[in-house]
């Protein structure tokens, strides 16, 4: 028995004696004795009713419920993708449209309202300090991971957060997610955790042009002629002329007119170009309307070419150590007819050890390192590069589009003791000693 927030039982207590007194004062009468034992039975059968009304209306361990109110917490996303730039509400851009609605609509002067957590999210979703430093820069809006972090949040308990849980969400887009397919997303079975789509746009179809893919060779030999295909989809632009612009190295080679048949159409154009000098040939294609189109940050695409002056690959084996597996790798790479190879050995002390290079230090500029087709990375201590050097080999891969091939190597020469960088972010896998990689 407990006997917490129950002041019944001093109620219980004066009942009792009250009782008490009556039948006390007449089993001392003369007749009364005359009962025998029998009085006694009277007198329980007298309390009887009181103690059934107490075991029924007098539960110490009955439960007590009260009511309390507490502040909640209300996540609001915002679509930071460019294409919540365009003008096409009341020629407000619609992220400025929207933060507008939100204030209308979901903020007001009463201080039981609930709190609110400002987000914003393209490719990724991050918190936001205000509203007015949300600002239109994601290329595309990832939604599938916005929906999967939403839904690992209706799952969760309020133990995560007594104090002021999160009890639901408000998202405003325009629903230009790079994933439109409505099956992929997980289903939000928790009716305790509302989700609010905000819909943004125009009511009105908007004029649009894209282009969705630029193909070309990653390559070609100088004094050879390839194809470059650009894929594009118009969209309200019927028996509207688009022009379509390949620039090679920054300079116009050729314009081509196509006229849509439908208010979706799609088309692929292919242009012939001449790769005239080795080197990487900067091809991009630009497709525009003389119509009035909100939404230019999908109208152009860049695609890099690499022009050999040979057929042969252009290969760079550099390493800081001697070793029989660097003998062995580098003669197998001299037997190959198809590789031209420039071998650097920074162990040697005599620039006529080695024939096959002129240098035996790593290249320290960008341009030197993109001339090279594939670089072989032996034993070495990536630790003595310097910061430049470790960016140019990240872009030789993100932007040149070359290959590298690590080897492996022990002590200082492990990949292993490599520290946190963007080149170590090429790695296929990572070590436990560079738990900064994970991610």
């Amino acid at each position: 028995m407990i006997l917490v927030d129950y002041p019944g039982h001093l109620l219980t207590a004066g009942l009792v004696v009250l009782c008490l007194i009556p039948l006390w004062s007449s089993f001392r009468a003369k007749h009364v004795h005359r009962l025998g034992w029998k009085r006694w039975a009277l007198g329980l059968l007298t309390l009887l009713p009181l103690l059934v009304m107490l075991m029924i209306f007098f539960n110490p361990s009955r439960i007590q419920t009260t009511e309390q109110s507490r502040p909640c917490t209300v996540q609001v996303y915002f679509d930071t993708s460019q294409s919540m730039s365009i003008r096409d509400v009341d020629n407000k851009t619609r992220l400025i449209y929207a933060v507008e609605v939100f204030k209308d609509n979901f903020v007001s002067n009463d201080t039981d309202s609930a709190n609110f957590q400002f987000f914003g999210f393209d490719q990724m979703c991050y918190p936001a300090d205000s509203l007015q430093r949300l600002q239109p820069k994601g290329r595309q809006t990832n939604l599938s991971s916005l929906w999967q972090r939403l839904y690992l949040q209706s799952i969760q308990t309020e133990a995560v957060n007594t104090v002021s849980p999160v009890t639901g969400a408000i998202v405003f887009t325009d629903g230009q997610a790079d994933n439109q397919t409505l099956a992929s997303y997980a289903t939000i079975q928790n009716e305790d955790f509302p989700i609010l789509l905000v819909p943004i746009g125009s009511e009105q179809k908007q004029p649009d042009l894209v282009a969705t893919s630029l193909t070309a060779p990653s390559r070609v030999a100088v004094n050879t002629v390839y194809t470059v295909s650009i894929a594009i989809e118009a969209k309200q632009l019927k028996d509207q002329r688009v022009y379509v612009d390949l620039l090679q190295n920054d300079h116009v080679v050729d314009t081509r007119v196509w006229i849509p048949g439908s208010s979706i159409s799609k088309k692929t154009l292919d242009f012939e170009l001449s790769a005239s000098s080795s080197g990487l040939d900067k091809i991009e294609a630009m497709v525009r309307s003389l119509d009035n189109e909100l939404n230019t940050a999908n109208n152009r695409r860049i695609k890099l070419v690499n022009v050999i002056g040979s057929q042969k690959r252009k290969v760079l084996f550099y390493s800081q150590v001697a070793g029989f597996d660097v003998g062995k790798v580098r003669q197998a790479l001299r037997r190959d007819k198809k590789i031209d190879l420039d071998f650097r050995l920074d162990a040697i002390v005599h620039l006529s050890v080695n024939h096959d290079a002129s240098e035996v230090t790593f290249p320290a500029e960008q341009e030197k390192l993109n001339e090279y087709d594939v670089l072989v990375l032996g034993p070495m201590n990536f630790n003595t590069f310097s910061d430049a050097q470790m960016q140019n080999l990240y872009s030789f891969v993100a932007d040149r589009g070359g290959a590298i091939i690590f080897m492996p190597g022990k002590g200082q020469m492990a990949l292993s003791n490599m520290h946190p960088t963007r080149l170590s972010s090429l790695l296929p896998v990572v070590f436990c000693s560079q738990p900064e990689n994970v991610d």
